[in-house]
Parts: structure tokens; sequence; C-alpha cells
């Protein structure tokens, strides 16, 4: 009766070392499945990072040439409007220079 109740024990045992033993296997697995998640994650975060920099560099670039554009036209349009009064502003400036001579 004791062989038998001997023999049960070491199968338990056994089956607890093959259970502890594929445990910490799993464990293993896991913890390497977290490392590969985390470098993935990483570089799925460097990769948008520099995707969300390029898209805002282009767009403040296009936001920029707007700009420019802009500031050119109104430059443009300023200019015209002063060279189209010009001609009526000469006489007033040599009359106000005539007047102004002792």
């Amino acid at each position: 009766m004791f062989e038998d109740l001997d023999e049960i024990d070491r199968q338990r045992e056994a089956v607890l070392a093959a259970a502890q033993s594929r445990a910490h296997e799993l464990d293993a697995a896991a913890a390497e499945e977290r490392r590969r998640l985390l470098v993935q994650a990483h570089a799925d975060a460097e990769r948008i990072a520099a995707q969300l920099l390029d898209d805002r560099r282009i767009a403040t670039e296009r936001r920029a040439r707007a700009m420019l554009i802009d500031a050119e036209r109104e430059a443009e349009r300023i200019l015209a409007r002063g060279q189209a009064r010009l001609p009526a502003f000469v006489p007033e400036v040599i009359t106000a220079v005539m007047e102004s001579r002792p």
C-alpha cells in the first residue's frame, strides 16, 4: 500500500515538474513576445512620428508659399496703386517745393 502511495507521489512530482517546466517555458516565451511587441511598437511609433513630421513640414511649406504669393500680389497691387497716383502728385510736389523756396 505504501508502495502505491510512493508511486502516486513520484507521479505527482513528475507531473508537477513537467508543469513547472512548461510554465517557465511559457513565461519565457511570453516575455520574449512582450519584448518583440515593444520593439515593433517603438518602430511603428518612430515611423508614424516621422510621417507626421513630414506631413507637417509639407503643410508648412505650402502655407509659406501661399503667404509669399499673397504678399507678392499685395505688394504688386500697392506698387501699381502708387504708380497710378504718382503723376497726380508730381504737380503738387513741384508746387509745394516752389512755395517753400525763399
